[in-house]
């Protein structure tokens, strides 16, 4: 089964992302609050894809302040080849955001919040576990 990670800070959104995944994607999914947690999962097991909130309000990680740009950017170097495929998500839906955003932190997708379009989310995360 397809492992997915979720980094998300709000609740709300983190438990319908898993739910979503989980039930309808029928994707094994482990969602965290914060980045912490996340490496140590990251650490016993890379997981297929990777979803990363890029707002993550008040975040450290050893102490200096994190965003999803900046932990995809960290893996994606880090992990080389080895790097799970990554989708960023975001509130911030302004023309442009997604090509800055991407380019950053050379993570592989972009999806803005809210998701409307359910289907498609889910078979864009098909196309990135297919690699």
């Amino acid at each position: 089964m397809n492992t997915v990670y979720v980094l998300e800070d709000n609740a709300l959104v983190r438990r319908y992302l898993t739910e979503l995944l989980r039930i309808v994607g029928k994707l094994d999914v482990q969602a965290f609050a914060e980045p912490q947690p996340l490496m140590a999962a990251m650490e016993q097991e890379l997981p297929q894809l990777l979803i990363l909130d890029i707002n993550l309000a008040d975040a450290k990680l050893d102490g200096e302040s994190v965003d999803g740009l900046i932990l995809s950017r960290r893996f994606k170097e880090s992990l080389g080849e080895r790097a799970p495929a990554i989708m960023l998500l975001s509130a911030h839906a302004l023309p442009g955001d997604e090509q800055q955003f991407l380019q950053a932190s050379l993570a592989d997708e972009y999806q803005s919040k809210p998701i409307l379009d359910e289907d498609h989310f889910l078979q864009r995360l098909t196309q990135l576990l297919k690699g």
